[in-house]
Parts: structure tokens; sequence; C-alpha cells
């Protein structure tokens, strides 16, 4: 087990030693590439490349509002939800309340089921945009 680790070190050392070779023997062929290319060669890839990057920057900038505002819609939508949700509650005569009311006995469940219909009906009342509704008229 040993050896085998000992190989594996080796071979990753003399792997890195060939790397640094490599790197060094075409460093100088790249630097004289760069320097022989004429500068209004590098000028135009230069501009082409600020180009590419103010474009980038220009789409991260319009990525970013897009989110601003997606975030502010679901905000939104979260509380109209919730107003809508409690009005719904607040109107709504579920059927196990009529039953309740129409075929239940009166005793305390009957009586409870009466005060939470009071509490409904005086929510409607009491707000002129609810009494106005079509679906109102409807129940």
């Amino acid at each position: 087990m040993k050896g085998v680790e000992n190989d594996l070190r080796q071979v990753e050392v003399d792997s890195i030693q060939d790397y640094i070779k490599e790197v060094i023997t075409w460093c100088p062929f790249m630097i004289k590439f760069v320097m022989a290319m004429p500068l209004s060669q590098m000028e135009t890839l230069l501009s082409g490349f600020q180009s590419e990057i103010g474009s980038i920057s220009l789409d991260i900038k319009i990525l970013q509002e897009k989110s601003m505002d997606l975030g502010l819609k679901l905000k939104n939508r979260k509380v109209a939800e919730s107003k809508l949700a409690k009005f719904v509650e607040d109107i709504i005569i579920p059927p196990r309340m009529v039953d309740i009311i129409v075929e239940g006995e009166v005793n305390d469940e009957y009586m409870r089921t009466l005060e939470i219909l009071s509490k409904k009906l005086k929510f409607v009342e009491v707000d002129l945009m609810v009494k106005t509704l079509k679906a109102l008229k409807d129940v």
C-alpha cells in the first residue's frame, strides 16, 4: 500500500515538473507572438474585448432590474393574496354552517354558528364596497 502511495506521489511530482517545463518552453513564444502583433491589431482585439465586457455588464444590470421588479411583484401579490383570503374568510358561509343553522339542533354549536353568521353579516353591512358586490347579491 505504501509503495503505491509513493508511486502516486512521484507521478504527481513528475507531472507538475513536466507542466512547469511546458509553460517555461511556451512562454517566450507567446510573448514573441503578442509582441509581434501590430498595435492596431492588438487595439482591435482589446476594443472587441472591452465591448463584450460592456455588453455583459449591461446584461447583468438588466437582469438585476428584472429580478428586483419580479421581487416587488411577488411581494405585492402576496399582500393581495393575504387580503383577499381574509376578505373571503370574512364573507363566505361554508356549507357546514348552513347545515347547522337549517337542520341542526338548537344547542351550543348552533348558538356559536349564529354568532359567526351575525359577525359576517355585520362585516357586509359596514363596508359599502362589499354591499355593492355582485357576488354578494348572488350569495
